[in-house]
């Protein structure tokens, strides 16, 4: 063994260990997507009545698009769009009936990866209307009759307006640096074999 024998394997060692430990530290951030630290009202809560705005907390920002569905006796009351900022999002809701509520929604972290989740509840007392949101009457045939369920039509159109991203433009930054990492080794081991044979 010659005296620059353990200099070209430390080389070698430094050529391929390096970026792949660099590597491995820009991955662990970049797998740390966001996740749901709180909401209001928390999840198996139970309320009087239902508030006029209901909002989430994440473990960090999160951006457009954002979708939060409330649904309950009434169907979806969530009004108007939800606003971001920061880590929470806050969306306005309608008074709504007694009865169990969902919280459904769908936001994207900030490093592109969508997170959808659910926080359900209770409101005991509600607004004292009929579940299709007009005054209580002793004829259930008549309280029931020409009702749609809107939860569902919400869900519909929140879905086909959030359309899953492609594998390709969530990772596309993770697949180019652990590109470049590559690249960048294989420069690396071949300077470090070009010296070795000088």
């Amino acid at each position: 063994m010659t005296r620059r024998t353990p200099a070209l394997l430390g080389a070698l060692a430094a050529a391929v260990l390096g970026p792949l430990v660099l590597a491995l530290a820009l991955a662990a951030p970049a797998q740390a997507h966001a996740s749901l630290v709180s909401s209001s009202p928390e999840d198996g809560a139970s309320l009087a009545t239902l508030p006029d705005a209901v909002s989430l907390t994440f473990s960090q920002e999160v951006r457009a698009p954002a979708y939060v569905v409330v649904t309950g006796p009434g169907g979806d009351l969530a009004t108007g769009d939800p606003a971001i900022d920061g880590d929470t999002v806050t969306q306005a809701v309608s008074a709504g009936p007694a009865g169990d509520y969902s919280l459904t929604f769908r936001v994207v972290s900030s490093d592109g990866h969508p997170i959808t989740g659910e926080v359900t509840f209770t409101v005991t007392e509600g607004d004292g209307s009929t579940p299709d949101g007009s005054a209580a009457v002793d004829d259930p045939e008549v309280a029931g009759a020409g009702t749609t369920d809107p939860a569902a039509t919400d869900a519909d159109e929140a879905t086909a307006a959030t359309p899953e991203e492609s594998w390709w433009s969530r990772h596309a930054d993770h697949v180019l640096v652990l590109g470049g990492l590559v690249v960048m080794s294989a420069g690396l081991l071949y300077l470090a074999m070009r010296r070795s044979v000088e």
